[in-house]
């Protein structure tokens, strides 16, 4: 049996050694600059080949986990040096993944801040009926037309390459995440913002999710707090000024800031906002 320990611990030295060997391989021929993390096209050439060597690194990570589950009687020893060898790999796909992920991330906010470029104050008036357009017939707003095209298109061109299964999902829920946080603090920068506005507003909030659906596996609810950022939202824009500091649940749910803002755009234009 000590023989067997043994071995088994000499097998397991090898195997980290491998990962290592292999690991400083990757990042030799990893490919970074501006054709790596590119949004315009389909994937370049780097691209691919980033692509490519997730998919292999990933395989070898999946595969080293299977070593530890499907071999109980591996020693502490082994399984600590093991599962180094994990967080290495898992750092691997990071340092690949991590510049393109903040690169959709970027390009997010610019389609969001982009929002302050429409109107949210008065209501436009229909050249056919002559008559103020009520929230039925309002569509989402153009920046949000834009985002959900540019999440559906990125996820279908770039993120469904990347075969890293549960740590590609990690990476699309920080997308998802960074995408409502962004919209809500965007949303309560807002000003001027009417009547007209608010229920356009709300309107866009049910988009918003439509917009983020390809890259959630689970249900939108499971993002817990950052959810509930997005559900408090429109309790926030819809709440009367003299209630807002007694609701508790916009309080407890929205960052201090976030309301702060939103109670500078229900001010006078002699106010100024905050640079």
């Amino acid at each position: 049996v000590s023989q067997d320990v043994k071995l088994l611990k000499v097998i397991a030295q090898n195997i980290c050694k491998a990962v290592k060997l292999f690991s400083a391989r990757c990042e030799q021929i990893l490919k970074t600059g501006p054709e790596s993390t590119q949004l315009l096209t389909t994937p370049t050439q780097d691209q691919v080949k980033n692509q490519d060597l997730v998919t292999a690194i990933y395989q070898l990570y999946s595969q080293t986990k299977l070593i530890i589950s499907d071999t109980p009687s591996l020693p502490s020893e082994a399984v600590d040096n093991l599962e180094v060898m994990l967080n290495t790999l898992k750092l691997d796909i990071d340092k690949i993944l991590s510049p393109f992920i903040s690169q959709i991330q970027a390009s997010i906010q610019q389609i969001l801040t982009s929002m302050h470029e429409e109107n949210f104050d008065t209501a436009p008036v229909s050249s056919d009926t002559k008559h103020e357009i009520v929230l039925e017939d309002l569509q989402c707003s153009g920046f949000m037309k834009e985002l959900q095209s540019f999440v559906s298109r990125i996820h279908m061109d770039h993120l469904v390459c990347y075969e890293c299964g549960e740590i590609l999902q990690t990476k699309c829920e920080e997308i998802v995440s960074y995408c409502i946080e962004t919209y809500v603090q965007n949303c309560c920068l807002v000003r001027p913002l009417g009547e007209h506005g608010t229920m356009r507003m709300t309107a866009d909030m049910a988009q918003v999710e439509l917009a983020v659906a390809p890259l959630c596996k689970n249900r939108l609810s499971e993002l817990g707090h950052t959810y509930r950022m997005l559900r408090c939202l429109k309790k926030l824009v819809n709440t009367d000024t003299k209630d807002l500091m007694s609701s508790q649940t916009i309080l407890d749910v929205l960052p201090r800031s976030f309301i702060l803002f939103h109670l500078i755009s229900r001010t006078p234009p002699s106010f100024k906002s905050p640079q």
